[in-house]
């Protein structure tokens, strides 16, 4: 029988809070009301009908939106700067998180409309070609006449001009989505497509193929990181014309293993070039060995109205490019926003640790809000109205979630130090078994993790404010000297 503490004991301990986890961030809830509601409903549904964690199917929906979207919308967030719609996501689950399927139904829109647009470009391109055997034909039938002196070469030369302007030029196939591409590549596809091309992928191969798998472990960073700014990019390739591309935009969907998240996020070579910053990053929790195996089907017009948006998102894709504004109350909600965020960005905010990330937050929220509102207005014209504040607003729950899970996923992966300097002190303190320690004890005990007095520091004070430890006043030994700092545990920790 376990034995009752005694009163003084239970009064120590009700002085004391109960500890908070040392954690970057509780689990968010993710907000489900985002999306318009046709394609709200999609993602619900498609969440049901494959038994996966909510986050899974909206962060490949929004990935495949902005695919389509960025094609010709920017939205503009100042007088003097605009920001594309193109986004990169990541959610991390498992192998057998029926991530394939997941994938495969939020971007069926794209690619049957891709496939059905190469099918009629092929036709149209057959004509093309014929017309231009028959001006072949004609160029070489007047060099023949030039030879046998029937025409002048004067004659000749301004015939061969005006067949070459008559000639008809053969538009690329489209293809909006690759997966297996090298960095090389994608500029290419990219130049052929409007400037914009979405890698979309289930697996964390593409991270090996971006890191040089195909060019002796050589990383190209640059397309990417150009992919995602719309920075003008010139690729020189042996033998053929360079690819000049003015505002590239880059769309990536990816949903690879937790391993292979927390990997990415430690690579030096992706930190050092802010590669991870710019993802909206998700890990969460795996529903496989609770799943029914018996989900009710996705409702068939649930899945053609979603279809509809896209079809009419990709329909209105033409050429030249489209600035969506906001209206005043939703610029004045987005800046407010902006200045929040600029406040937990300083050195005792919460995204202090992953302040690279969080930089982008600002613009990534304008790029959702974006893609939500032309989403919502797919059918008609998403330039001839303004975004909304509805919009704005849901963009913005979506980016507080995200932040909450890009600091699990940071923490997760070991990059956010000073947590681990905490759980690591933690653990001392509760090995040690007493309810005071003196920090030079600390020191000296952990002197191969600190090195420095101020990390410890560090780790203590965030331990005081997570309610583990509580600091005493300062006071001076019996034979005086320099004053002590002594720690009193918070007595729920200690067995």
């Amino acid at each position: 029988m376990q034995s009752t503490p005694d009163l003084p004991e239970r009064q120590a301990q009700k002085d004391w809070p109960v500890p908070l986890p040392l954690e970057a961030a509780s689990r968010p809830e993710w907000p489900r009301d985002v999306f318009p509601e046709p394609v709200n409903q999609f993602v619900e549904a498609l969440a049901v009908t494959t038994e996966v964690p909510i986050e899974l199917p909206a962060l490949m929906v929004l990935a495949t939106l902005s695919a389509a979207a960025c094609r010709r919308y920017w939205i503009r967030t100042r007088p003097d700067h605009e920001e594309p719609l193109n986004v990169w996501v990541c959610c991390g689950l498992p192998s057998g998180s029926r991530k394939t399927s997941v994938l495969g139904r939020a971007t069926a829109p794209l690619v049957e409309w891709e496939a059905e647009e190469r099918r009629r470009m092929t036709v149209e391109r057959s004509t093309l070609q014929r017309s231009q055997q028959l001006i072949d034909a004609r160029i070489e039938g007047i060099g023949r006449e030039v030879r046998r002196e029937a025409l002048s070469v004067e004659d000749a030369d301004r015939q061969v001009a005006e067949l070459e302007a008559r000639r008809p030029s053969l538009s690329e196939l489209p293809q909006l989505i690759v997966e297996d591409i090298t960095p090389e590549t994608v500029p290419v596809v990219m130049a052929a497509n409007g400037e914009c091309c979405a890698l979309m992928s289930d697996e964390g191969g593409l991270f090996d193929t971006i890191l040089g798998r195909y060019s002796r472990g050589v990383p190209n960073l640059d397309i990417y990181l150009k992919g995602y700014s719309a920075s003008r990019l010139t690729v020189n390739r042996k033998g053929r014309p360079p690819a000049i591309l003015d505002k590239p935009r880059l769309v990536m969907g990816v949903c690879p293993q937790p391993d292979v998240v927390r990997q990415v996020i430690r690579n030096d070579t992706f930190q050092g070039r802010g590669f991870v910053s710019r993802f909206l990053i998700a890990l969460p929790v795996s529903t496989v060995g609770y799943r029914t195996l018996d989900p009710p089907p996705m409702p068939e017009a649930v899945k053609q109205a979603y279809h509809s948006v896209l079809r009419s998102l990709l329909a209105q894709s033409g050429s030249g490019r489209l600035t969506l504004a906001m209206d005043p109350a939703a610029e004045k909600t987005y800046m407010d926003f902006g200045r929040a965020l600029e406040h937990e960005l300083g050195e005792s905010g919460i995204l202090a640790p992953i302040v690279e990330w969080a930089s982008k937050m600002h613009g990534n929220v304008a790029r959702i809000a974006g893609i939500l509102h032309a989403a919502r207005h797919a059918i008609d014209d998403p330039a001839n109205c303004v975004v909304s504040v509805q919009d704005v607003e849901a963009a913005i729950r979506l980016g507080q979630a995200l932040r909450d899970h890009a600091l699990r996923a940071f923490d997760a992966a070991g990059a956010i130090e000073e947590l681990d300097d905490a759980r690591r002190a933690l653990d001392w303190v509760e090995v040690r078994q007493s309810h005071t320690f003196l920090r030079r004890q600390c020191q000296q005990a952990l002197r191969f993790r600190f090195r420095s007095v101020e990390r410890l520091k560090r780790a203590l004070e965030i331990l005081e404010a997570r309610g583990y430890t509580r600091k005493q006043p300062r006071r001076s030994g019996p034979k005086g000297g320099r004053p002590k700092e002594e720690y009193e545990v918070n007595p729920s920790i200690l067995d």
